[in-house]
């Protein structure tokens, strides 16, 4: 049976991913990590389809938490991204599906969001198939960039340019 926590974090998770947050992402967060709710991504949109292969969320680590320190082997830095993820899927090179992060296993397809424009490259120099993995984010003018990407991806047309997920990426701090 459903608790009143989780059910209200299912309420928020549908918000935001509708592009309506409730609550800031810090909060959600806290409450979720404080009730072990562990479910994200939403299926109401009902135009869903599985990864090709699953897609994890980062884990996230705390120096003050006890945790003995991880490895140069066990970690992988990277710029700290704050947007919606999503997975591409190339076909002999041929972009041929863009899903949401969903739930990892299964996302929203939103491939023709990107069909017209050009945010993302439509085809690249591979055989074979391949899923590459990424995060739409927002300008770094944006106030609440996570929400802004993710209810972007909602939107009947994406209207940010590639040189905006650029300027973006390049204004990120390390």
């Amino acid at each position: 049976m459903m608790n009143k926590l989780e059910q209200y974090l299912n309420y928020a998770s549908r918000m935001y991913y509708s592009g309506n947050p409730i609550i800031t992402d810090e909060v959600f967060d806290k409450l979720a990590d404080s009730a072990g709710y562990t479910s994200v991504g939403a299926k109401e949109h009902g135009n869903v389809e599985k990864h090709l292969y699953r897609m994890y969320s980062l884990q996230k680590y705390y120096e003050d938490q006890g945790i003995a320190p991880l490895t140069e082997y066990d970690t992988s830095v990277s710029v700290k991204l704050d947007g919606a993820a999503i997975s591409l899927l190339y076909v002999d090179g041929n972009l041929t599906r863009v899903l949401t992060r969903g739930d990892g296993i299964e996302g929203q397809v939103i491939t023709d969001k990107f069909l017209n424009s050009n945010i993302l490259p439509l085809s690249i120099r591979h055989k074979g198939i391949m899923q590459v993995t990424g995060e739409i984010v927002a300008p770094k003018h944006i106030p609440n960039s996570r929400n802004y990407a993710a209810g972007a991806l909602n939107l009947k047309k994406v209207e940010v340019s590639a040189e905006d997920i650029l300027a973006a990426v390049e204004d990120a701090p390390l």
